[in-house]
Formats: structure tokens, sequence, C-alpha cells
């Protein structure tokens, strides 16, 4: 018997648990998002569809290295691309992206304001 739950929940509880190349998977999603510069891709696609020209341009990195990233994006279906004319464009595979992005947003700003609001609390009772 587990600490605080009992062994038949631990093992519907393991039952639950996803497979482990599911979790490897997971964690690739995770690491290719843990790069701001593919953020910054990310957050450009969830805007507008976008060629890699366009994408250097507005963030200010090479065309190398936005390729190099749409690759890897590519790999994990995070973006879909079509072709027109002389050009490839990218957009983000779905709204899951789009929704896991939002919602780490969301978080860091939520934080963000809790940590200002706590700053203030504590500079306010501050005495010299």
């Amino acid at each position: 018997m587990g600490l605080y739950i009992s062994d038949e929940e631990l093992e519907k509880m393991r039952d639950s648990y996803p497979e482990v190349e599911e979790f490897y998977q997971l964690s690739e999603l995770y690491k290719i998002m843990s790069d701001p510069n593919r953020l910054k891709i990310i957050f450009a696609l969830r805007m507008h569809e976008m060629c890699v020209s366009d994408l250097s341009k507005l963030l200010n990195q090479s065309q190398s290295s936005i390729s190099h990233a749409l690759a890897n994006f590519r790999t994990l279906n995070l973006v879909r691309y079509r072709k027109e004319n002389n050009c490839t464009l990218y957009s983000l595979s779905d709204d899951h992206i789009e929704n896991i992005f939002a919602m780490g947003l969301e978080h860091i700003e939520e934080r963000w304001e809790y940590g200002k609001r706590s700053q203030c609390l504590q500079l306010s009772f501050s005495f010299p």
C-alpha cells in the first residue's frame, strides 16, 4: 500500500499513463519549444502564414536558422507548408500548437503580474 493512496488507486493511475513513446514525443515537443528564437517563429506563425525570407526579415534571424527550426517543427508536425509560385509558405499545423503557446504565455503573464504585485507589496511595507 502506498503512503496515502491505495494500491488499487495506484494501479488505476499507472494504467492511465500514456505509452513511453508518447512521453518521449511530449518531451521532444517541449524541447523544441524551449528556445526563445523558435518561440518567436511560432508566435509569428500564429498571426500569419509566412515564408522563410519574411520570417527572417521580421525576426532578424538568418534564413538558415529559420529553415533549420522549421525543418525541426515539420518533424514534430508543428507546422504545415504549401508551395506557392517559388515560395514555401508555413503555418501552424493545428489549433493545439497555438493553444499550447497561448496557455504558456498566459501563465507567464499571470506569474509576471503576480510578481509585480508582490514586489509592490514588499516595497510598500519596507521601512527606511
